[in-house]
């Protein structure tokens, strides 16, 4: 069955900034972490101008500029994650330099799953008198690529499309302070 990896970009925690979050559904195996492959899941945007899906398919560690660590979650049941290749956009002149396919329609039944979350919206208001949707002294929820990934993870488990790793204490990985 294919593994499904959380992956956390940067060497280690930002002090500063959340680091960004993805899924990374593997081609298959058991790579080191340098050559993982597969299909790279994750929202893309900003607290302020809010998120959009991507799959990133034929994503390889190798060729992203920035590194990712990944922590094993769990599993894929294999039909979960088959995907009709012919459907598939054909690769912007910019995306073939990477190898690998930016796509923002879900394909399979596992992405379908986690879109069950949809990808945050606009979450950072503006602070400026006049604003209706501030509330004095309220302090913004930011929602972002971690929230959806923390959101989008049990639909994918109550479909039945992933199966967590018994070992593995998954609220210890999506604890935002551990990123």
């Amino acid at each position: 069955m294919p593994a499904i990896y959380l992956m956390k970009q940067g060497y280690g925690p930002n002090p500063l900034f959340n680091n960004h979050w993805g899924l990374l559904v593997s081609a298959g195996g058991t790579p080191s972490a340098k050559d993982l492959a597969g299909t790279f899941l994750h929202v893309h945007g900003s607290v302020a101008a809010g998120f959009a899906f991507e799959a990133k398919r034929g994503w390889t560690q190798i060729t992203c500029e920035d590194p990712y660590r990944p922590f094993l979650i769990g599993e894929a049941t294999p039909s979960s994650v088959s995907i009709d290749t012919s459907d598939l956009p054909m690769p912007e002149p910019d995306e073939s330099e990477h190898g690998w396919i930016l796509d923002p329609t879900p394909r399979t039944e596992l992405e379908k799953a986690l879109l069950r979350a949809p990808p945050p919206q606009p979450s950072l208001r503006s602070a400026s008198v006049g604003n209706p949707s501030v509330i004095r002294g309220a302090r913004a929820r930011l929602q972002d690529c971690q929230e959806w990934i923390r959101m989008a993870l049990p639909y994918a488990v109550e479909a039945g499309h992933l199966e967590i790793t018994e070992d593995i204490d998954v609220e210890e990985v999506l604890n935002v302070k551990n990123q």
